[in-house]
Formats: structure tokens, C-alpha cells, sequence
């Protein structure tokens, strides 16, 4: 789920004019952790503004993966950096806020695979983040007990068990005493909920702010109301005993950028080094009531105009724009350089065009960090997926890496760019349509009913072909090609199930010949990131940091694909060191179900997969080499060091 609440957002629109925006005042929530520069969470406590601070995300989590916490350069969780958050939490709470840890997000790797592997990730929240019996030590927060848990699934999410999980949770709640603890998730405004939909019908959670955003089809429209209309009275007549209660904030960050909440409370932030004794202490009581966040009703039109005008005059006056002025101050840079790539980059489109295509964006296929995907057709009739980018307010480095990598490129493993459009604010990205969408949908379990499940020999060949579109990116290429973001969902299937390499927004275009890239940061998606690329000690950043995210996802292939428990242990212990110190085991268990040529095919894969994920880069074969090997007899493959 990614953060798209720019500036004022427009959600929030919709303020009743008399008691519920008494209500909103005295009951704001807002998500922080999605932007380093946001300030600290004890200075987002002690404006006195929020009721909930909600920190995001524990974005790694479930089907035996480490879990791993996610909070945008705040701190680093891998080395311990987070443990000086457990005095910010404290000072919340000492102010009267609740201090809640948010799963999932929109870029991370997360899903159950069963019910009990939902009751062990309810387990580790209670012992890690609540009033479990966990070593405080080995706490990422030391002693710091959170006061709940809250659910952010993304929509492209499977939904299974996280109903268990709400049931699990909740057992672990009522048998404390202190009965602090809440359960509050954050569905998206199509009702029902995708990620969600089935655990929200049991009735545990204590708060539930729906987002009505970023979904064109229930959405705020100032054309059509109605719309978001709809989709309220949908959600309140669905939920049991909802009641409208607030508003939740989907960024601390934007928030901060546009002063929504000091308009709405006024109340400024406190001085530098200074906090509000106190704090709002209008934190909800716990009790069993669902109250639904994000869009006040409205008792006129009228008064909808005053507070819009009032807000629009007041936005225009700090930032000398209007909100949708915002991000086409870039336009002529971005102009500058589509000029610069001359007749490489493809056909234009104009917004309308884009709108046409899409039957005014009707069919989204999904969403990541970057935008949405929505189905649409060209004029002369092509199926397209049109990504529609939607970090306005940046410097449009996602748009520029995307089309001056991929316009460079010319490759059956390697998605094609059909067009693009750079209007204002408004920027798309048209590609050719993949029905079978990404590799995503295939792994860890998330086939949905109807899916294909994929042979050992199919995926085989889906390995293959990634290699090849990789080789190609990093050696084939007029100018050499890192793409920093190799992960299923970034690898897209068509009609044959061929692969296709997606998603350059963070690729890095380099010199020829050049051995070390130079990048600012951490890039890429938590799970298939090299280590170098966010520790330096282990070695210079290259195309081998691709190398190790292509071995996570042939990995994952193999461990999705497997259908036999060949070792009570192995779900429990991290997949690649089980599977290195089980290859025979693991092999030897799958003849039942295979020929032994397929199996050679699986051992193959393995054996390649765990040489590209050494940790040193000088150790991770280049992809021209992973090629030889896939393409070599197996007796010739030698284990990697351990």
C-alpha cells in the first residue's frame, strides 16, 4: 500500500460542518514511518494532534520468512538501530497516545500459508511487540510494549488466514488484564476488501479506517459524489456497530507538508526541542465498536464549498500553487530530457488519450509503490497496462529511469514500452499487456482459484529466460543496464507464460565497462536486496546486486513449487540454508512426483540459485555464467561455499 496522500490529499474534503468535525478534531490517527523526513515519532506525538500514532511497517512476515521491520530510513532494524524508538514510544504514551505497529505495506513480502503459520506470527507479535513473555533484550523496542496491532494489506495481497491471525491476536488480548491492547486495520474503499475482506466480517477489530483514496470507483469525485457516497453507506451497513469516529492520516509526512491537522485542531507543532505535556489524551476507549476513518459525512454542499475554498485560498497562499499545480514545476525538466533521448523514447499520448484507453482507468490490475495498472486498449485496438506514476511532487526520477532504461532496450525477456505521457502533473507509462500477469501470482502460495499451477519444466524455462533478459540488460545493452528491483512481482508472464522483465523505476543506466555503480541510499524491495546494497562492507554495488535478487526469486519458485512436507523442520528454518544443507533429501523426495530429467532440472535450479545469493558479490557468478550453468549437465555443478 503506498503512500499517494499528497499534500492535502483531498480525502478529506468531505467535513461534517457541526458534531462530526468536533469528532475529527478530538480523534486523529496517522501513519508514520514511511518518510525519513518526517521528523522523529516523539515530535509527531508531542504536536498534541493525534490520538494514534501508527508506525509503518513490519513489511517482511509469514511462510517462514524472517520478519522485518520496515521504517524508511528511520532506523536500520537489521543491526539493531532501532532500539533508541523504545524512548519515543514511551514519551508518546506518557503524552496519552497509543503507539500501534502496522503490517504489511506496499512494498514488502508478506502471506500466511496456513493457520498455524498465522497463529506463530501472532505469537512473535505478542512476545516481541506487546505484553509477551519475550527476552526485552532481544526486542527490537527493548521494554517498550506497543498499545496494538493494525493491518495494512495491500490489495494484491492473498487473503487467506488473516482472519486466524485477527482470532489468534485476540485470545492473546484477552488473557492480559490490562486490556490495552487494540486490533485495527486499514482496508482500501472497495468493498469488500481484497486482503481483508474475510476478517473483517468477525467482528474483533476495534477500529477500521477505510481508505477512500487512490480507487478511482469509490473515491472522493467532485463530479459525482455519489461515488464515495456508495461506498460509505456500503461500509457502514457491512461492519457491525459502525460508527463514524475521525479521521486517520495516511502520512505524518504530508501531513506535515500541508498543515491539514493544524487547520483542523489548531495546533502548531511545538517549538524545536520542546514537546506538549499531555498530549490530545482523546485516545478511543477500547471497546467493541467499529469506527470508520479517513472521510467525514457531509450535512450540505454548501459547506463542503466553504471548507474547500477555505483550504484551497490557504494551501495557495503557503506553497504559491494550487494542490494540482503540484509536480508540474519538474515538467520542464523532464521535457529537457525526453528531448535530450531524442527518437529513442516511444509514441506520446495526452492524458485524454490515456482516459480513453482505460475507460477512465475502469480495470486496475494493480498496484505497487510507484502507481497504479490499469487494463486499457489502444486505438487500433492493442491491449495495453498503463501504469500510472503517481510521486507528482518528485523530481520525476522514477519516470526518467523508467523510460531511458527500458527505451534503450530490445528483448523477447524484457517488457516492451509502447508510449508514454508527460502532461502537467499527469504521468503514464504504456505498456504491452501480460495476461498472465506477474510471477508473483505464482509463488508462496498465492495462486488464486483458476490459476495455472506451473510444471517443474515451465519453471525451469521461466528461470531461463529472467537469465537471459538480465545477461542481456547488463552485457547486451548499448548502455549497460542495473534494474536494483528483481522480485516476482517485477517479472510479468504472457500468453505462453514466457517471462518478461518489468518495473525499471529504479534502474541505474552505467558506463561501459563499468565494475562499481555509484547510488545514493538503499533501493530495491526488502527480501531481494544485496547485502552490499545496504552495507558497503560486503563488497562494491555492480550488476552481481542483481544476481542475488534473480537468486531469492528462483529460490522462492523452488520453494513455492514444492508440494511435499519432506522435513518437519523446513518451514520453520530460513528456506535457503534448509534446502543447502537438504539438497539430496529435498531432490530425492520429489522423484515421486517427477522423472528423473525434471528432477536434475530442480537440482539444477537450486544449485544456481544458492550460488547467487552468496553474500560477497565477488562470490555470485556473473548472469553470463549463470547461463552456462543452467545451460551445463548438473553432475558438472558444484555446491557454493556455505
Amino acid at each position: 500500500m503506498a503512500c499517494v496522500c499528497r499534500a492535502l490529499c483531498i480525502y478529506l474534503i468531505l467535513a461534517h460542518a457541526t458534531a462530526a468535525s468536533s469528532a475529527a478534531v478530538n480523534n486523529i490517527s496517522v501513519y508514520w514511518g514511511q518518510n525519513a523526513d518526517e521528523g522523529s515519532l516523539e515530535k509527531a506525538c508531542g504536536t498534541g494532534r493525534y490520538a494514534m500514532v501508527i508506525m509503518a511497517f513490519l513489511s517482511v512476515f509469514g511462510s517462514g520468512q524472517t520478519p522485518a521491520l520496515n521504517f524508511a530510513g528511520h532506523c536500520d532494524p537489521s543491526a539493531g538501530g532501532c532500539a533508541g524508538l523504545r524512548d519515543h514510544i514511551i514519551a508518546c504514551q506518557s503524552m496519552g497516545v497509543k503507539v500501534l505497529l502496522s503490517l504489511g505495506g506496499g512494498r514488502g513480502s508478506y502471506g500466511f500459508s496456513s493457520s498455524s503459520d498465522a497463529k506463530g506470527v501472532a505469537t512473535y507479535l505478542w512476545d516481541t511487540f506487546l505484553g509477551g513473555s519475550g527476552d526485552t533484550s532481544l526486542r527490537p523496542f527493548g521494554e517498550a510494549v506497543l498499545d496494538g496491532i493494525d493491518l495494512a494489506i495491500a490489495s494484491n495481497s492473498s487473503q487467506s488466514h488473516y482472519d486466524d491471525l485477527a482470532h489468534n491476536l485476540t485470545s492473546l488480548y484477552n488473557g492480559d488484564k490490562s486490556g490495552r491492547y487494540l486490533l485495527t486495520a486499514a482496508p482500501w474503499c472497495l468493498y469488500p476488501d481484497a486482503s481483508l475482506g474475510p476478517a473483517l466480517t468477525t467482528g474483533l477489530f476495534d477500529h477500521v479506517w477505510v481508505q477512500f483514496y487512490n480507487n478511482p470507483s469509490c473515491q472522493y469525485n467532485p463530479r459525482n459524489e455519489s461515488i464515495l457516497r456508495s461506498a460509505w453507506d456500503q461500509w457502514a451497513q457491512a461492519l457491525p456497530s459502525a460508527n463514524y469516529g475521525g479521521i486517520t492520516l495516511w502520512s505524518r509526512y504530508y501531513d506535515e507538508a500541508s498543515g491539514y491537522s493544524v487547520k483542523l485542531t489548531g495546533k502548531a507543532d511545538p517549538p524545536s526541542g520542546s514537546l506538549i505535556p499531555g498530549g490530545s489524551g482523546n485516545a478511543p476507549p477500547r471497546k467493541k465498536m467499529i469506527i470508520i476513518y479517513i472521510v467525514a459525512g457531509t450535512s450540505g454542499l454548501f459547506g463542503v464549498c466553504v471548507i474547500l475554498l477555505t483550504i484551497l485560498l490557504w494551501y495557495k497562499k503557503r506553497h504559491g500553487m494550487m494542490p494540482w499545480h503540484r509536480g508540474s514545476r519538474n515538467v520542464p525538466r523532464l521535457e529537457s530530457f525526453l528531448q535530450r533521448q531524442e527518437t529513442s523514447h516511444p509514441k506520446r499520448y495526452t492524458y485524454s488519450q490515456v482516459k480513453r484507453m482505460t475507460k477512465s482507468f475502469a480495470h486496475e490490475l494493480g498496484r505497487g509503490g510507484y502507481g497504479s495498472v490499469f487494463r486499457g486498449n489502444t486505438p487500433d485496438g492493442r491491449e495495453v497496462a498503463v501504469k500510472m506514476l503517481k510521486d507528482t511532487d518528485g523530481d520525476g526520477e522514477e519516470f526518467m529511469n523508467e523510460v531511458a532504461s527500458i527505451s534503450r532496450t530490445s528483448h523477447v525477456n524484457i517488457v516492451t514500452l509502447l508510449g508514454f505521457c508527460l502532461q502537467g502533473s499527469k504521468r503514464a507509462l504504456v505498456y504491452e499487456y501480460m495476461p498472465n500477469g506477474s510471477l508473483d501470482r505464482y509463488t508462496f502460495g498465492n495462486n488464486s482459484e483458476g490459476d495455472q499451477n506451473l510444471s517443474w519444466d515451465m519453471l525451469f524455462d521461466i528461470v531461463v529466460g529472467i537469465a537471459r533478459g538480465l545477461e542481456y540488460l547488463h552485457n547486451g545493452c548499448n548502455t549497460p543496464i542495473v534494474h536494483f528491483d528483481i522480485k516476482p512481482q517485477n517479472i510479468l508472464l504472457d500468453q505462453d507464460f514466457s517471462p518478461k522483465i518489468s518495473d525499471f523505476g529504479l534502474a541505474k543506466l552505467c558506463r561501459q565497462k563499468q565494475s562499481k555503480i555509484s547510488i545514493a541510499g538503499m533501493r530495491g524491495t526488502v527480501g531481494y536486496i544485496a547485502p552490499e546494497v545496504f552495507n558497503r562492507s560486503y563488497g562494491a554495488v555492480s550488476s552481481k546486486s542483481d544476481v542475488y535478487g534473480y537468486g531469492m526469486v528462483v529460490l522462492e519458485m523452488v520453494g513455492a513449487r514444492k508440494q511435499i512436507d519432506v522435513s518437519t523442520d523446513s518451514s520453520s528454518k530460513y528456506f535457503p540454508q534448509w534446502l543447502y544443507e537438504n539438497l539430496d533429501q529435498f531432490c530425492g523426495a520429489t522423484t515421486c512426483e517427477i522423472n528423473s530429467g525434471t528432477t536434475e532440472l530442480v537440482r539444477k535450479m537450486i544449485i544456481v540459485g544458492l550460488w547467487c545469493i552468496q553474500f560477497r558479490p565477488t562470490d555470485r557468478p556473473s548472469m553470463s555464467k549463470v547461463l552456462d550453468m543452467l545451460e551445463s549437465n548438473t553432475v558438472d555443478l558444484q555446491m557454493p561455499p556455505n
